[in-house]
Protein backbone atom coordinates (compact mmCIF):
# COMPACT_ATOMS: atom_id res chain seq x y z
CA UNK A 1 0.00 0.00 0.00
CA UNK A 2 1.08 3.50 -0.91
CA UNK A 3 0.02 6.63 0.92
CA UNK A 4 -0.24 9.96 -0.89
CA UNK A 5 1.70 12.55 1.02
CA UNK A 6 -0.49 15.30 -0.45
CA UNK A 7 -4.04 14.18 0.29
CA UNK A 8 -3.55 11.04 2.31
CA UNK A 9 -5.21 8.69 -0.20
CA UNK A 10 -4.17 5.06 0.14
CA UNK A 11 -3.91 2.89 -2.97
CA UNK A 12 -2.35 -0.41 -3.90
CA UNK A 13 -0.03 0.72 -6.68
CA UNK A 14 0.71 3.43 -9.25
CA UNK A 15 2.94 6.40 -9.84
CA UNK A 16 0.25 9.07 -9.36
CA UNK A 17 -2.48 9.52 -6.78
CA UNK A 18 -5.88 8.37 -7.98
CA UNK A 19 -7.58 11.13 -5.96
CA UNK A 20 -5.50 14.28 -6.48
CA UNK A 21 -3.04 13.25 -9.22
CA UNK A 22 0.04 14.08 -7.19
CA UNK A 23 3.15 12.08 -7.94
CA UNK A 24 3.71 9.26 -5.53
CA UNK A 25 7.10 8.42 -4.15
CA UNK A 26 7.84 5.05 -2.69
CA UNK A 27 10.04 5.28 0.36
CA UNK A 28 11.85 2.35 1.75
CA UNK A 29 10.79 1.88 5.33
CA UNK A 30 13.64 1.71 7.75
CA UNK A 31 13.35 0.28 11.20
CA UNK A 32 12.56 3.06 13.58
CA UNK A 33 14.82 3.47 16.53
CA UNK A 34 13.15 4.68 19.61
CA UNK A 35 14.64 7.97 20.55
CA UNK A 36 14.89 8.53 24.28
CA UNK A 37 12.49 11.02 25.68
CA UNK A 38 14.62 13.99 26.64
CA UNK A 39 12.24 15.08 29.36
CA UNK A 40 12.29 11.58 30.80
CA UNK A 41 16.08 11.54 30.68
CA UNK A 42 16.22 14.85 32.48
CA UNK A 43 13.95 13.47 35.17
CA UNK A 44 15.86 10.21 35.46
CA UNK A 45 19.32 11.81 35.56
CA UNK A 46 18.86 13.51 38.94
CA UNK A 47 17.18 10.36 40.20
CA UNK A 48 20.19 8.31 39.17
CA UNK A 49 22.52 10.79 40.79
CA UNK A 50 20.49 10.83 43.97
CA UNK A 51 20.39 7.05 43.99
CA UNK A 52 24.14 6.86 43.66
CA UNK A 53 24.48 9.42 46.38
CA UNK A 54 21.76 8.35 48.81
CA UNK A 55 22.28 4.68 48.06
CA UNK A 56 25.90 4.89 49.09
CA UNK A 57 26.72 2.24 51.67
CA UNK A 58 26.54 3.45 55.22
CA UNK A 59 30.04 2.18 55.88
CA UNK A 60 31.45 4.40 53.12
CA UNK A 61 29.64 7.43 54.54
CA UNK A 62 31.00 6.69 58.00
CA UNK A 63 34.52 6.31 56.62
CA UNK A 64 34.26 9.60 54.72
CA UNK A 65 32.94 11.44 57.77
CA UNK A 66 35.65 9.88 59.93
CA UNK A 67 38.40 11.00 57.55
CA UNK A 68 36.99 14.51 57.41
CA UNK A 69 36.75 14.69 61.19
CA UNK A 70 40.27 13.31 61.61
CA UNK A 71 41.65 16.09 59.39
CA UNK A 72 39.52 18.64 61.27
CA UNK A 73 40.64 17.39 64.69
CA UNK A 74 44.35 17.08 63.91
CA UNK A 75 44.39 20.61 62.49
CA UNK A 76 42.84 22.01 65.68
CA UNK A 77 45.10 19.95 67.87
CA UNK A 78 48.09 21.58 66.20
CA UNK A 79 46.58 25.06 65.91
CA UNK A 80 43.53 25.53 68.18
CA UNK A 81 43.35 29.22 67.22
CA UNK A 82 42.09 28.31 63.75
CA UNK A 83 38.83 27.14 65.36
CA UNK A 84 38.08 30.76 66.30
CA UNK A 85 37.58 31.46 62.59
CA UNK A 86 35.48 28.42 61.71
CA UNK A 87 32.37 28.87 59.58
CA UNK A 88 29.23 26.83 58.96
CA UNK A 89 31.16 24.21 56.97
CA UNK A 90 32.52 22.94 60.30
CA UNK A 91 29.07 22.49 61.89
CA UNK A 92 29.01 18.69 61.56
CA UNK A 93 32.50 18.38 63.02
CA UNK A 94 31.57 20.69 65.91
CA UNK A 95 28.52 18.52 66.67
CA UNK A 96 30.72 15.41 66.65
CA UNK A 97 33.15 17.12 69.04
CA UNK A 98 30.33 18.08 71.42
CA UNK A 99 29.04 14.49 71.49
CA UNK A 100 32.52 13.02 71.91
CA UNK A 101 33.40 15.42 74.72
CA UNK A 102 30.22 14.69 76.70
CA UNK A 103 30.68 10.92 76.34
CA UNK A 104 34.43 11.02 77.00
CA UNK A 105 34.03 12.97 80.25
CA UNK A 106 31.17 10.71 81.37
CA UNK A 107 33.10 7.55 80.45
CA UNK A 108 36.12 8.81 82.36
CA UNK A 109 34.12 9.17 85.56
CA UNK A 110 32.30 5.90 84.89
CA UNK A 111 35.68 4.16 84.66
CA UNK A 112 36.71 5.64 88.00
CA UNK A 113 33.41 4.58 89.61
CA UNK A 114 33.65 1.12 88.04
CA UNK A 115 37.18 0.54 89.34
CA UNK A 116 36.23 1.78 92.80
CA UNK A 117 33.15 -0.48 92.76
CA UNK A 118 35.22 -3.54 91.89
CA UNK A 119 37.90 -2.72 94.49
CA UNK A 120 35.54 -1.99 97.36
CA UNK A 121 32.18 -3.63 96.73
CA UNK A 122 33.04 -6.76 94.72
CA UNK A 123 32.86 -8.94 97.82
CA UNK A 124 29.69 -7.35 99.13
CA UNK A 125 27.47 -7.50 96.08
CA UNK A 126 27.00 -9.96 93.25
CA UNK A 127 26.03 -7.34 90.69
CA UNK A 128 28.20 -4.99 88.67
CA UNK A 129 27.94 -1.27 88.36
CA UNK A 130 25.10 -0.77 85.84
CA UNK A 131 26.49 0.89 82.71
CA UNK A 132 23.50 2.53 81.05
CA UNK A 133 21.84 3.94 84.16
CA UNK A 134 25.16 5.23 85.51
CA UNK A 135 26.16 6.76 82.15
CA UNK A 136 22.74 8.35 81.86
CA UNK A 137 23.17 10.05 85.23
CA UNK A 138 26.70 11.16 84.41
CA UNK A 139 25.56 12.66 81.11
CA UNK A 140 22.85 14.58 82.96
CA UNK A 141 25.60 16.04 85.14
CA UNK A 142 28.17 16.95 82.50
CA UNK A 143 26.10 18.00 79.48
CA UNK A 144 24.71 21.10 81.27
CA UNK A 145 28.20 21.94 82.58
CA UNK A 146 29.81 21.60 79.14
CA UNK A 147 27.18 23.84 77.54
CA UNK A 148 27.00 26.42 80.35
CA UNK A 149 29.91 28.49 79.00
CA UNK A 150 28.44 28.56 75.49
CA UNK A 151 25.05 29.61 76.85
CA UNK A 152 26.65 32.29 79.04
CA UNK A 153 28.47 33.75 76.04
CA UNK A 154 25.27 33.72 73.99
CA UNK A 155 23.39 35.63 76.70
CA UNK A 156 26.26 38.08 77.08
CA UNK A 157 26.46 38.71 73.32
CA UNK A 158 22.74 39.42 73.27
CA UNK A 159 23.11 41.88 76.14
CA UNK A 160 25.84 43.84 74.34
CA UNK A 161 23.87 43.52 71.07
CA UNK A 162 26.50 41.57 69.19
CA UNK A 163 25.45 39.99 65.88
CA UNK A 164 27.37 36.73 66.28
CA UNK A 165 24.79 33.95 65.89
CA UNK A 166 24.40 31.00 68.26
CA UNK A 167 25.36 28.61 65.45
CA UNK A 168 28.65 30.44 64.87
CA UNK A 169 29.34 30.49 68.60
CA UNK A 170 28.62 26.75 68.83
CA UNK A 171 30.94 25.92 65.93
CA UNK A 172 33.85 27.99 67.25
CA UNK A 173 33.28 27.08 70.89
CA UNK A 174 33.52 23.33 70.35
CA UNK A 175 36.23 23.76 67.73
CA UNK A 176 38.46 25.16 70.46
CA UNK A 177 37.49 22.21 72.69
CA UNK A 178 39.02 19.61 70.35
CA UNK A 179 42.28 19.34 72.40
CA UNK A 180 40.32 18.82 75.63
CA UNK A 181 38.14 16.24 73.89
CA UNK A 182 41.20 14.29 72.76
CA UNK A 183 42.66 14.44 76.27
CA UNK A 184 39.48 13.13 77.90
CA UNK A 185 39.20 10.34 75.32
CA UNK A 186 42.64 9.14 76.41
CA UNK A 187 41.77 9.57 80.08
CA UNK A 188 38.51 7.67 79.59
CA UNK A 189 40.42 4.71 78.11
CA UNK A 190 42.88 4.78 81.01
CA UNK A 191 40.10 4.85 83.61
CA UNK A 192 38.15 2.06 81.91
CA UNK A 193 41.31 -0.06 81.91
CA UNK A 194 41.79 0.66 85.63
CA UNK A 195 45.10 2.47 85.07
CA UNK A 196 43.76 5.84 86.22
CA UNK A 197 41.84 5.32 89.44
CA UNK A 198 40.84 7.32 92.51
CA UNK A 199 39.08 6.78 95.80
CA UNK A 200 36.02 8.95 95.28
CA UNK A 201 35.28 9.21 99.00
CA UNK A 202 38.80 10.21 100.04
CA UNK A 203 39.64 13.31 98.06
CA UNK A 204 42.56 14.23 100.35
CA UNK A 205 44.30 10.97 99.52
CA UNK A 206 44.03 11.86 95.82
CA UNK A 207 44.60 15.58 96.13
CA UNK A 208 46.75 16.08 93.05
CA UNK A 209 44.57 13.89 90.90
CA UNK A 210 41.46 15.73 92.06
CA UNK A 211 43.06 19.12 91.39
CA UNK A 212 44.09 17.96 87.93
CA UNK A 213 40.55 16.87 87.08
CA UNK A 214 39.00 20.06 88.47
CA UNK A 215 41.51 22.10 86.46
CA UNK A 216 40.55 20.32 83.23
CA UNK A 217 36.85 20.80 83.92
CA UNK A 218 37.50 24.47 84.76
CA UNK A 219 39.25 24.93 81.41
CA UNK A 220 36.26 23.41 79.58
CA UNK A 221 33.54 25.18 81.54
CA UNK A 222 35.06 28.62 82.25
CA UNK A 223 38.41 29.39 80.62
CA UNK A 224 37.76 28.42 77.00
CA UNK A 225 34.38 30.23 76.87
CA UNK A 226 36.11 33.31 78.31
CA UNK A 227 38.91 33.08 75.71
CA UNK A 228 36.32 32.89 72.94
CA UNK A 229 34.43 35.86 74.36
CA UNK A 230 37.53 38.06 74.66
CA UNK A 231 38.74 37.06 71.20
CA UNK A 232 35.51 38.28 69.61
CA UNK A 233 35.40 41.49 71.66
CA UNK A 234 39.03 42.39 71.02
CA UNK A 235 38.71 41.77 67.27
CA UNK A 236 35.67 44.01 67.23
CA UNK A 237 37.59 46.58 69.31
CA UNK A 238 34.83 46.67 71.89
CA UNK A 239 35.45 49.47 74.37
CA UNK A 240 34.28 47.50 77.39
CA UNK A 241 35.70 44.07 76.56
CA UNK A 242 37.14 43.67 80.07
CA UNK A 243 33.80 44.21 81.84
CA UNK A 244 31.89 42.23 79.23
CA UNK A 245 34.23 39.29 79.87
CA UNK A 246 33.58 39.55 83.60
CA UNK A 247 29.84 39.68 82.91
CA UNK A 248 30.12 36.46 80.91
CA UNK A 249 31.92 34.73 83.80
CA UNK A 250 29.24 35.89 86.27
CA UNK A 251 26.44 34.63 84.01
CA UNK A 252 28.28 31.35 83.59
CA UNK A 253 28.59 30.96 87.37
CA UNK A 254 24.86 31.65 87.78
CA UNK A 255 24.00 29.07 85.13
CA UNK A 256 26.23 26.48 86.81
CA UNK A 257 24.50 27.19 90.14
CA UNK A 258 21.10 26.78 88.48
CA UNK A 259 22.14 23.54 86.79
CA UNK A 260 23.56 22.27 90.08
CA UNK A 261 20.26 23.02 91.76
CA UNK A 262 17.94 21.60 89.11
CA UNK A 263 19.81 18.69 87.54
CA UNK A 264 23.10 17.87 89.13
CA UNK A 265 22.27 17.72 92.85
CA UNK A 266 19.45 15.20 92.38
CA UNK A 267 21.58 13.12 90.04
CA UNK A 268 24.49 13.05 92.47
CA UNK A 269 22.16 12.04 95.30
CA UNK A 270 20.84 9.15 93.22
CA UNK A 271 24.39 8.04 92.45
CA UNK A 272 25.31 8.18 96.15
CA UNK A 273 22.37 5.92 96.93
CA UNK A 274 23.48 3.61 94.14
CA UNK A 275 27.00 3.41 95.57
Amino acid sequence: MINCTHCGKTQAEGNFCEACGAKLTIETEQPKTEEPNQALLQQEAPAANSTSKDGKPLLDQVQTTSKQYWTYATTRLKQPNCALKDNEQSLTNAIITAILLAFAVSLFFFGILHTWWNDNLAGWTDGKLPFFSTMGRLLLVFIPLIFSGLLANFITFRIVKDTLSLKQQFIRHFGTLVPMTALFVVMALLSLLGIFKMDIFEVEANLWGSLFIFLLLGIIIVIIPLIHMLYVLINQQHKQSFYVGILSVIINALLIAIFMRIFISNTLQEMERLL
